[in-house]
């Protein structure tokens, strides 16, 4: 990660599905940088399968599944956040 922002690079992009939700700690933690010298991103719909509050674009499920990403990644906020399914 050092090496990506010593290269000019300053986006993140993560998801609550990769690893699980683990992938934005991982990510966060990685990085060397300030909070302000990068850009992050995450992507909510498949949160959790336990539920059928966990998943899916329902009002519950973006405002729960941003609580819990920004509690994982320890951020106080995401620059950008995107909502869907991929097929």
């Amino acid at each position: 990660m050092d090496a990506a922002g010593k290269s000019g690079i300053n986006f993140l992009d993560s998801a609550e599905v990769y690893a699980d939700g683990k992938g934005e700690i991982a990510a966060i933690k990685a990085l060397l940088w300030k909070r302000e010298d990068f850009v992050i991103s995450t992507k909510l719909f498949w949160g959790g399968r336990d539920s059928p509050n966990k998943i899916g674009l329902s009002r519950n499920h973006l405002l729960e599944g941003m609580k819990n990403s920004l509690e994982r990644s320890q951020l106080d906020y995401v620059d950008d956040n995107y909502y869907g399914i991929s097929t």
